[in-house]
């Protein structure tokens, strides 16, 4: 019986097989399912790890290190991503989020020299913490260009296009509820009425 596709060539070789290809055992195999997969798989799984801040593929970082080069205008301080980071998605010092500008690998802030500097952001997490929902989602995501590129059929690349999206809405209601959930305060309501 096989097991999860927690690999990346195991997830490409599944969504192959949803468009009725064959099956690859490396993105160095002789065929079209294969030479497709080698080029697109990282940018799509990159793209769509992105496209939403998911639960599971966000981390926090170590203070970061103020450079010492300040930059020209604007901004006080700057500092270096880590070398793993796709999108940033908050920057806090204390615990609270502050202004920041992303140029190129550098975050610009107004942060002070003895304060301390933490990025969450997403990163490229590895296919085998991928959590169900989301392996499916992208194995449909490339299904649909694998319908187009490896067997031409442009009908069956718009049917798995739109799978993808429902499976892409699901996956994202899914990965919502892995946070605390907010508690709405009445307090206002209730003085108001009063």
């Amino acid at each position: 019986m096989p097991g999860i596709a927690d690999t990346n060539v195991a997830i490409a070789s599944n969504s192959l097989v949803l468009i009725g290809a064959s099956p690859i055992s490396s993105f160095d195999d002789d065929d079209a399912g294969a030479v497709v997969a080698n080029n697109i798989y990282d940018e799509i799984v990159e793209d769509s790890l992105t496209s939403y801040p998911w639960r599971f593929a966000i981390k926090q970082s170590d203070a970061l290190s103020r450079l010492t080069t300040a930059p020209d205008a604007i901004w006080t301080a700057a500092y270096q991503q880590p070398t793993d980071v796709l999108a940033v998605r908050r920057v806090t010092v204390s615990d609270e989020n502050i202004e920041y500008e992303i140029y190129g690998d550098k975050i610009f802030c107004n942060a002070g020299s003895t304060e301390s500097v933490f990025l969450n952001y997403i990163y490229r997490v590895t296919e085998a913490s991928w959590p169900p929902y989301f392996r499916v989602a992208v194995q449909y995501r490339l299904a649909s260009i694998f319908a187009l590129s490896v067997i031409q059929k442009a009908d069956l690349a718009g049917a798995w296009a739109d799978r993808a999206d429902g499976q892409m809405r699901k996956a994202r209601n899914i990965d919502a509820q892995n946070d605390t959930i907010p508690e709405i305060s009445t307090t206002r309501l209730i003085n108001v009425r009063r």
